[in-house]
């Protein structure tokens, strides 16, 4: 599989362009640019977290609870005092990275259900659940960012793919085929209740048509195009006063 450091930084990079686009498209805010950067590179690194303990499986929970906290706290920041948020936070953390951590290893197996695309989509739709019924987002922003973690963990898996191939060797790797796949061949039991959990999180998602409207009724790609270049001077807009 690739390492930390691909995955983290291929879902960053994911995330990122895809909160810049939005926001220069002026179709989210500021702070919705961050929170989607930060939920997109979490769900990156998400599929890893059911590996046997190491060091880089470690460093992967702790940043992940560092994610989830402040995409937390940034979700009901308006909301709250600084001494509010400093204490969700905290409790967010070692929530995730103690109590979770540990729960998760005991029920999990490596490249299980887990590591799988009805997974990479359930992760998207509990995101989008999670956050309209409990922090209050729109429809339209929590489809986003439940879209955003599904493609970072779909990203996750096509790469472990690719890096079971060996082009050069002319030779696949045994793990090739387990991380983009629909079921598991080794548990029917798990590849089950992945479906049904998915069809559940589906049936009470908040309405996708908000976001859906966006690509259809829109010419997105036209309107990136006209925001892709500058017009005049390149920088002008940070050496010009207003």
């Amino acid at each position: 599989m690739a390492n930390f450091n691909t995955h983290f930084s291929a879902a960053a990079v994911q995330s990122g362009m895809i909160a810049t686009g939005l926001l220069a498209l002026g179709h989210i805010e500021p702070a919705e640019a961050t929170l989607c950067f930060v939920l997109g590179t979490a769900g990156g690194l998400a599929p890893d977290l059911d590996a046997e303990r190491s060091t880089p499986v470690n460093i992967a929970f702790s940043v992940l609870a560092v994610l989830l906290a402040f995409a937390s706290v940034f979700a009901v920041a308006n909301r709250l005092s600084i001494a509010e948020s400093v204490i969700l936070w905290l409790v967010l953390y070692v929530v995730t990275r103690v109590a979770f951590a540990h729960l998760f290893a005991a029920i999990t197996v490596h490249r299980g259900m887990y590591h799988s695309v009805p997974a990479a989509l359930l992760a998207g739709v509990l995101t989008a659940n999670v956050l309209h019924a409990l922090f209050a987002q729109t429809a339209f922003i929590a489809t986003l960012y439940g879209l955003v973690v599904s493609l970072a963990y779909l990203q996750h898996l096509a790469l472990d793919e690719l890096v079971s191939v060996n082009i050069t060797g002319r030779r696949i790797k045994r793990s090739f085929g387990t991380a983009m796949k629909l079921f598991d061949r080794r548990n029917y039991f798990t590849t089950a209740l992945t479906w049904a959990l998915l069809a559940v999180a589906v049936a009470v998602a908040p309405d996708p048509r908000p976001l859906l409207d966006l690509f259809v009724q829109q010419d997105l790609l036209g309107a990136f195009r006209g925001i892709l270049l500058p017009e005049g001077v390149w920088f002008n807009g940070l050496v010009s006063r207003p």
